[in-house]
């Protein structure tokens, strides 16, 4: 996918998904942190498993679709005060979070997650300081686990503190964590993994009162999964021995 301008990381900075022959047009939403979900490379394009996944979806829609990128806590407020249509960031369908907005049909499964430590460090033990990203599955498993729970918007902020001291350990997706452990392996290392945090998977997030939205996307997700491309852009993001953001 090309971009029609190489763009830097902003708030409320819109990036063209696609552009079908319809008029019509949504925004839908993102944090672009999380390798191999969503992320802009370092030409500043929208790349990662969702991005793709979107990039289908809004073409079988034929519809036009924008990315804005939004603050993880601003994601929700975001959708419901009408500044975006959908939320495609990593989201979990999650009991907590459908007591606020819509979702799909879920389009991946979540688990397994891990714990991330430092490089030569255990496993975490009862009453360690475990970041995580709030609102999550994984946020309500490290209460669970009597850990103390360390609250972050984002991903990269919680390992940013595992490395400079300020939790013993950082819990979320394996497949992002395994990455991070692979990138920099002399300074972290997964030391927990293979964990069911929760049953519920990913999905994109749309209003309570947008059920045109949601059944437009969930035809779309039926008919990836039905033709295999779902199976084949999992294989291609997630597949346990990706290492590189190179196409």
């Amino acid at each position: 996918m090309t971009f029609a301008a190489k763009l830097p990381i902003a708030l409320a900075t819109f990036l063209a998904l696609v552009a079908p022959a319809k008029s019509e047009t949504l925004k839908i939403a993102t944090v672009a942190d999380l390798d191999p979900y969503n992320f802009l490379d370092d030409d500043g394009e929208m790349r990662g498993f969702e991005a793709d996944l979107a990039n289908e979806l809004c073409l079988r829609a034929q519809i036009t679709c924008e990315w804005v990128l939004v603050r993880w806590e601003d994601l929700i407020p975001s959708l419901n005060a009408g500044e975006v249509d959908a939320i495609m960031s990593y989201m979990q369908a999650s009991e907590e979070f459908k007591t606020r907005i819509d979702f799909t049909e879920e389009y991946l499964s979540t688990r397994p997650s891990a714990i991330l430590g430092l490089a030569g460090a255990g496993a975490p033990v009862a009453g360690s300081r475990i970041g995580v990203v709030f609102g999550t599955l994984q946020a309500d498993w490290i209460v669970e686990q009597g850990y103390e729970a360390v609250y972050y918007n984002a991903a990269d902020e919680g390992i940013y503190a595992l490395r400079d001291g300020e939790v013993d350990g950082f819990f979320g997706d394996q497949r992002h964590l395994s990455r991070v452990e692979n990138y920099h392996d002399a300074t972290f290392d997964i030391v927990e993994r293979d964990i069911n945090a929760g049953e519920n998977g990913l999905a994109i997030g749309v209003r309570l009162t947008d059920a045109r939205t949601q059944e437009m996307f969930n035809q779309a997700i039926a008919s990836v999964r039905e033709d295999g491309t779902l199976r084949n852009l999992r294989r291609l993001w997630l597949r346990a021995n990706y290492r590189s953001r190179a196409s």
